[in-house]
């Protein structure tokens, strides 16, 4: 990411370009025994840090999120000098998942403030970073829109709204969410002559389709779709859902942390919301729930008594936890 922004900087063509990697400059941890503002500098590290900082007239920090702020080796850095930095303008480039590290631009915005630098209220957020890195290496593009951004499925809406009328035109029942659908046909004949249609009026708009995940199937061999599993036998949470539910239970429920009320009602959200979203009356959940509600109360014992033991079970029933405040997966299930 700081090589691509220093080759875009270096081709504007209007000031010299340094690129300062922080692995490279590997500054200790504030071991200078005097306050930087006094700028009493007795390590030979520090001193070329800081005729680095002085000579500098402006900066753009490429950082990640780490935390919901800057990583600790940019931190470090700021805190090992105080007066090279003031006065001098400052902007960021973040780069991270949903957000693009647009929080630890926030707070580090207020930190450069302390060092009386000028930070630019502009700044460049890469969302999904990791979608655009070839072989380790980032390769911006302006095709397309990043799986799981906020603006996707508007996008989606927008662009395949030409698909909707075509296969609509064409006779086809078909039902879609964002660039999720699903054709329905009578035969594996006519599956086909579907597939090929839409990759016709894809081709249009100058999209196609991925072949990992487009496939002809039945309904009794099932099909994955908005997260469920559907098939003529059951419609419960595709294994990718329920292992990203398991990830969010568990973060929440180390041992490490403590049994409080707190806890339980960020993990009545967690349940709530997955809860809510895989329990329509068609879903056939309610035993799976079930293993589910019992697997979270069992996490809940590990935390309280820091190991885990079956007879954990007869100190702490199930009934405690509801006095808890705990919610049930199994009881949104509807009858």
């Amino acid at each position: 990411m700081a090589e691509w922004f220093f080759g875009c900087a270096r081709e504007h063509g209007k000031f010299t370009v340094e690129l300062i990697d922080l692995k490279e400059v590997n500054l200790p941890l504030l071991d200078e025994p005097h306050h930087p503002r006094l700028q009493k500098y007795e390590y030979e590290h520090t001193r070329r840090w800081s005729d680095r900082i002085q000579r500098t007239d402006a900066f753009v920090f490429v950082t990640p999120e780490y935390n919901y702020t800057l990583p600790p080796a940019l931190v470090n850095a700021l805190d090992t000098v105080y007066h090279e930095w003031t006065y001098k303008p400052v902007a960021f480039v973040s780069y991270g998942g949903v957000s693009g590290g647009m929080r630890a631009v926030q707070t580090g915005k207020l930190m450069v403030t302390g060092f009386k630098m000028m930070p630019m209220v502009e700044a460049v957020n890469v969302p999904f970073f990791s979608q655009l890195m070839e072989n380790g290496v980032f390769k911006p593009t302006t095709v397309g829109t990043p799986q799981g951004g906020v603006a996707s499925p508007l996008l989606a809406n927008i662009v395949l709204n030409h698909l909707d009328w075509q296969l609509h035109k064409l006779g086809y029942r078909f039902v879609r969410y964002a660039d999720d659908f699903v054709v329905l046909c009578q035969s594996k004949a006519q599956a086909e002559e579907a597939k090929n249609q839409v990759t016709h009026i894809l081709n249009q708009l100058g999209l196609q389709l991925s072949t990992e995940k487009t496939r002809i199937t039945t309904y009794g061999q099932g099909y994955s779709f908005l997260g469920f599993v559907m098939s003529s036998r059951s419609k419960g949470m595709r294994p990718k859902s329920q292992d990203k539910f398991k990830d969010k239970v568990q973060e929440l429920t180390r041992r490490s942390h403590n049994l409080d009320a707190q806890l339980i009602e960020k993990l009545n959200r967690v349940i709530r919301g997955t809860a809510n979203y895989f329990a329509p009356r068609w879903s056939t959940n309610r035993w799976f729930f079930g293993k589910l509600d019992s697997w979270i109360r069992r996490r809940l014992r590990c935390m309280k008594y820091k190991r885990f033991s079956y007879h954990h079970n007869r100190r702490m029933r199930a009934k405690q936890f509801v006095r808890l405040g705990l919610m049930s997966m199994e009881s949104f299930c509807k009858p």
